[in-house]
């Protein structure tokens, strides 16, 4: 018998866990728990049914040829996460646009680059 895989849970590195935690704080996400209050190496936050960890990683692992991977979140409604993400004061945001696909998707940058896509068309 096969065993049932329930979830994955994202884990982004980072090189400021709790300059991470804000940023996405102002996306909508809620921190579920982190292990020390003061200068966090590792935490959790959580929206809708998505959770996010972050883990902390020294600087010299970001640098080339190192791997820095990107994150993709699906959504119903790509312009209106946009917006929402828009209004919530995040900045670098690129504007909402149709990919091959006809997925429409939008692009903002934190320590990695990170993608959310429509699952309509």
């Amino acid at each position: 018998m096969k065993s049932n895989l329930e979830t994955v849970q994202l884990v982004l590195m980072s090189r400021d866990v709790s300059a991470s935690m804000d940023f996405f704080k102002k996306l909508g996400f809620t921190l579920e728990g982190q292990e020390v209050a003061d200068d966090p190496k590792y935490a959790r936050m959580c929206r809708d049914s998505v959770k996010i960890h972050f883990q902390w990683h020294d600087a010299q692992e970001w640098d080339y040829p190192n791997d820095r991977p990107s994150y993709r979140f699906v959504v119903q409604d790509v312009e209106e996460l946009h917006r929402e993400f828009s209004e919530s004061g995040v900045s670098d945001m690129t504007p909402a646009s149709r990919r091959r696909g006809e997925h429409r998707s939008s692009t903002f940058e934190t320590t990695t680059a990170i993608s959310y896509s429509s699952t309509g068309g």
